[in-house]
């Protein structure tokens, strides 16, 4: 994975369906919204109150993305879960490219489900209760260190799957017999997206992607009202700020829902 797809990972703090209106000051008026709080100089995700009326714990933004998906950049890993998809752009010649995809869809007692979601590609399905991606660390090959390939790891037994990172982690030729593991050689980029919605349409973002990315994506203003919601508790609630600066901010997670006029 390139330099820009981990700096945009290490962004994704996380968010819900955000609520607001530019120029007006959002204030929550209980603790049925999600908020965004400023403290100590870091902006923080407050989830609505749990049941009984017990204050939720506030997340910091730059833990969002990896209390949900155990992203770990020191192990350059994260875990992957509903409505997630993995991006597969693979170099077929000096100016050439070639795109894939692979889905990841809940499966209940199950856990999830992978799936290829691209006809001219190797026919793919399994299903596991854990799924972890490695990012690919090298595409040219040193002296003394074999290329990593991007790959990931399944597995109904999280002992099983915390053992075979171990492996993948201090073996770089790690073999693949697809038993649990597919691996992505050559020189191919793995990118992991979530699954959101926007004006009432589904689209993947990049992992990491902030609600200011979306908007700069689609050409529009800053200052434009918008509607930011996150699912909690098998609903969708919205999200509330003070600044409009806090919302941009906000790393978007699978399911959160956006709007604006």
């Amino acid at each position: 994975m390139t330099d820009w797809h981990r700096s945009n990972i290490v962004l994704l703090a996380g968010a819900g369906l955000l609520i607001g209106c530019a120029g007006v000051r959002h204030s929550p008026s209980g603790q049925a919204d999600f908020r965004i709080e400023s403290r100590q100089g870091a902006l923080h995700l407050i989830p609505p109150s749990l049941p009984g009326g017990v204050a939720a714990g506030p997340i910091p933004f730059s833990q969002i993305i990896a209390t949900q998906y155990g992203f770990n950049s020191r192990e350059q890993y994260v875990d992957l879960s509903q409505d997630m998809r993995l991006s597969i752009l693979r170099m077929t010649g000096p100016a050439s490219t070639d795109s894939s995809y692979y889905g990841i869809d809940g499966a209940g007692r199950r856990g999830y489900r992978m799936r290829s979601l691209s006809p001219e590609s190797d026919a793919f399905s399994r299903h596991a209760k854990y799924v972890r991606l490695f990012y690919q660390t090298k595409f040219n090959k040193s002296p003394g260190q074999p290329i990593r390939p991007a790959l990931f790891l399944w597995s109904d037994s999280s002992e099983r799957l915390k053992a075979r990172t171990a492996e993948a982690r201090d073996n770089p030729d790690l073999p693949c017999d697809e038993h649990d593991c597919r691996s992505f050689p050559g020189k191919t980029t793995v990118s992991p997206e979530v699954r959101i919605v926007v004006n009432q349409k589904p689209r993947y973002v990049l992992l990491g992607s902030s609600v200011r990315d979306v908007l700069r994506t689609d050409k529009v203003a800053e200052s434009t009202d918008i509607r930011v919601s996150r699912r909690y508790r098998n609903r969708m609630v919205p999200v509330t700020w003070e600044q409009k600066a806090h919302i941009l901010a906000l790393p978007l997670v699978a399911g959160d829902e956006m709007a604006w006029q």
